[in-house]
């Protein structure tokens, strides 16, 4: 349901990319970086979760997959690069 879920986000013109990972200590545990160009944390709840029904689906289907849900939000600080 999870990828299912950030393949239809990722044809939202604000959507810039997600991450998956998986915990190595723990596998089944999952982590989601999502990057949104969005203004402000108020736009983003209020266009991509509130009566959204991709998410409202999403809710439904990992609801008892959840332990615990956390929402941050961060502004970028710096960029790092490998060059080769």
């Amino acid at each position: 349901a999870l990828k299912e879920l950030l393949g239809k986000l990722s044809n939202h013109p604000e959507f810039v990319s997600a991450t998956l990972h998986e915990d190595v200590a723990n596998p089944g545990s999952i982590f989601v970086y999502e990057v949104w160009n969005e203004s402000s944390k108020e736009n983003f709840f209020q266009k991509h979760i509130k009566g959204n029904p991709d998410y409202e689906h999403y809710e439904q289907q990992t609801a008892d997959l959840l332990e615990h849900r956390e929402v941050h939000f961060f502004t970028p600080y710096q960029t790092l690069l490998h060059h080769a």
